[in-house]
């Protein structure tokens, strides 16, 4: 009764086991013809695999490249990543697929993809002796720009521009149609990452839908931008409004500097005007003092002719001169006593008290002619300074 279960137990293990495959002659490892493409910064898949179908969990798996040193990849061994090895630029960025090794499913997956990256991969089985070779091509892009730009004849030119790009791009323009556009030489410039600068230039013969397409023929890749030009573009160019606002500033500017010159001359003129009555006023004045003057000398001589009542003392000092100032102004004359009124330039009526000096530099200030009233009573004081004077 043993001997059929025993079979069966066979048959089982020998079904799964069959299910699967095992090594024979006849497995190879397969890849594809085509290159990869990839993008600078993208995720890469290279296809590797087991024909017929053979499960691969613990079976030693070479990733390398043939162009580097060290040349290995990613090696797996019984289920577990080999680092002894390894390229140190392709650190944490390869990995296979553990779920789909039992399906013979040896393909390497690679992160973060560069330019460096580009170039010829091995995959290898050592147990079945059999190997495959994928091209990866690695390719940089960026989205094209285009500019309108209008040139002074009125014609709208198209400039279309794209940098960092690889392999070396060829540019392209099209019509809403689909149909190419003959245009102006294309510039390409590299820089250090050997990468690709292009810029070309379109002239618009009418309105309508127009596009920049530029192709990296090496990765069979291309970027397109597409540009909608309305008829508005091409009507003849008309005044701009910022126009009117420049000339009104202009002539506020204008007004301003009339406004500052004539007030200039309006100055100039009312000091030209100023210096005449200066000298009129200093005129004036020469004249009021020398009025004043003979006004002393006609009080002097007045005095005089009165000499039988009122005594003519002797010239006193400059001191007294001072203090007989402070006595004669502001004192009221006597009402018993005879008075001479003096035709004079002063509104007070000033006695001769104790000092004539007083009533001399009363005097000296000009107003109106007034009346001063003087006793002839109180000795009459001369200065030094009006000694000498002549006397009429």
């Amino acid at each position: 009764m043993h001997f059929p279960l025993c079979l069966l137990t066979l048959w089982s293990c020998g079904h799964i086991s069959g299910g699967v495959g095992s090594p024979t002659e006849d497995h190879q490892v397969i890849g594809t013809a085509q290159p990869v493409v990839a993008l600078t910064g993208q995720e890469v898949v290279l296809p590797c695999r087991l024909q017929p179908t053979l499960d691969a969990a613990r079976m030693t798996v070479e990733w390398s490249r043939p162009d580097l040193a060290p040349t290995y990849v990613h090696i797996l061994q019984d289920g577990r990543e080999i680092f002894g090895h390894k390229n140190p630029s392709y650190k944490f960025r390869t990995s296979l697929f553990a779920e789909e090794l039992p399906n013979g499913n040896l393909s390497l997956r690679l992160s973060k993809a560069t330019l460096a990256d580009q170039g010829l991969y091995k995959c290898f089985a050592p147990s079945l002796e059999s190997h495959t070779l994928i091209q990866l091509l690695v390719g940089a892009t960026s989205q094209p720009v285009l500019t309108i730009i209008k040139s002074e004849d009125g014609q709208i030119v198209l400039m279309c521009e794209a940098k960092d790009l690889y392999p070396e791009p060829v540019m392209s323009w099209l019509d809403g149609e689909g149909n190419f556009l003959s245009a102006g030489p294309t510039i390409n410039s590299t820089h250090s990452d050997s990468c690709y600068n292009i810029q070309g230039n379109l002239t618009a013969p009418r309105a309508g839908p127009f596009t920049c397409r530029i192709q990296l023929q090496h990765i069979n890749y291309t970027l397109e931008e597409q540009i909608q030009l309305t008829e508005s573009y091409f009507e003849p160019r008309r005044t701009e409004p910022v126009v009117i606002p420049v000339v009104v500033c202009c002539l506020v500017l204008i007004l301003v500097v009339i406004g500052a010159v004539l007030l200039w001359y309006w100055k100039s003129q009312q000091t030209s005007n100023r210096s005449p009555a200066v000298t009129i006023t200093m005129r004036e004045r020469s004249n009021e003092i020398m009025e004043m003057e003979e006004n002393q000398a006609e009080l002097v001589y007045l005095v005089q002719e009165n000499q039988n009542t009122t005594p003519v003392t002797d010239v006193v000092s400059e001191e007294e001169e001072e203090h007989g100032e402070q006595n004669a102004i502001g004192s009221a004359p006597d009402p018993t006593k005879p008075h001479l009124l003096i035709p004079l330039r002063r509104s007070k009526s000033l006695p001769i008290g104790a000092d004539l000096q007083s009533s001399m530099s009363t005097l000296r200030k000009p107003s109106r002619r007034r009346c001063v009233s003087i006793s002839m009573t109180a000795p009459i004081k001369i200065s030094r300074r009006e000694s000498n004077r002549n006397v009429r």
